[in-house]
Formats: C-alpha cells, structure tokens, sequence
C-alpha cells in the first residue's frame, strides 16, 4: 500500500482509487489511527464516482451503522448500485435479501437472477443456491 499522504493527495485530487485505499487504510489503521468515520466518508466519494468496491463497502457500513447512521434501506440501495456494475459479493447478497425478503420484497425469480449473476463470476455461494 501506498503510504498515507500519497493516498491523500491522490484522493483530494479526485482519484477514485486513492479514496478507496484511504478508507481502506482508515477502516483497518494501516499507517493511521482507525477512524471509521474517515473510511466512510473516503467510500462514499469514491463510490459516488463510481468506485465498485467502495459502493460494496458502503453497503455493508450502512448495514452495521459503523461511521456512519444505521439504515438497511441506503444499504441495499449502495448494494443494488455495486451488484449492477458486477460486484459478485454484492450480487449474491442482493440474491439473498431477496430469496429472505430483507429490505426488499422476497422474490424468488429476482433472487435466482442475481444469484446467477454471482454464479457466472465464481461465487461459490450463489452456485449452491442455484443447485438447491
């Protein structure tokens, strides 16, 4: 990883990845303090340009309330956002939320959908729901 103040720059220039990596740093303390409230905020501008990984984690951070306020609804909005640019994770989560009707209406053809999404990138999980 790059050290601190070169992601900051990059980050304050607008790059995308180098707020991604700063939230990274700032959620695990590589080479800063933790400070879940900076890795949200790094996140989020780097998943409101667009950033898949950082539209993930936002996800789960609004689904945990950690750096920022609990709310199932922005969760599943930011994992809709990451499952529809390819995020296998967030495809199979979506999957989920809808095969359990979390936050979202339970549909099992919405769920099959995305769970074949996931499938068609490797995800494990989303090949045994399928298979089930």
């Amino acid at each position: 990883m790059e050290d601190i103040e070169s992601l900051r720059r990059k980050a304050d220039g607008g790059d995308s990845q180098g707020m991604y990596d700063l939230a990274v740093a700032f959620e695990k303390g590589e080479g800063v303090a933790v400070n879940v409230r900076s890795a949200a905020k790094y996140f989020q501008l780097a998943a409101e340009q667009g950033h898949i990984e950082a539209k993930a984690a936002m996800a789960r951070l609004c689904f945990l309330g950690k750096g920022v306020a609990q709310d199932s609804a922005d969760a599943a909005d930011w994992i809709k956002q990451a499952a529809e640019g390819g995020h296998a994770e967030s495809q199979f989560n979506l999957g989920e939320m809808y095969a359990f009707g979390r936050v979202v209406g339970e549909d099992a053809a919405m769920a099959a959908h995305w769970y074949g999404k996931a499938a068609e990138q490797g995800h494990a999980g989303a090949r045994e729901k399928l298979a089930e």
